[in-house]
């Protein structure tokens, strides 16, 4: 939903089912907080928090509140550090995936 923000050359909206692929990659956090945002208005902005939250993905740098957008996120660092360690090897898809099964 939303309009590409008048004069800005480069923007971006995702299908919302995409979500899954965060999901299968075990995505544990997102950062909002970046210039394509606002890419197609806030009712689009608001379609991402609520897409994220349906799918249990928490989020940083954002939010429907100064407050929201303003609170520290958490990952677990062992478990990042790993994912990241394994990274370099991958050349498919399936490689990644498979990858972070592992995890």
């Amino acid at each position: 939903r939303g309009e590409p923000l008048p004069g800005k050359a480069w923007t971006f909206c995702g299908d919302p089912d995409n979500v899954s692929y965060l999901k299968d990659l075990g995505v544990d956090i997102v950062g909002l907080a970046n210039n394509h945002t606002f890419d197609f208005g806030e009712v689009s902005f608001l379609d991402t928090l609520d897409t994220l939250e349906e799918a249990k993905i928490p989020y940083v740098g954002a939010g429907r509140t100064i407050g929201q957008a303003q609170a520290p996120g958490q990952v677990d660092v062992l478990k990042m550090a790993r994912a990241l360690r394994e990274l370099p090897g991958l050349t498919t898809p399936a490689d990644v995936l498979n990858s972070f099964a592992k995890l």
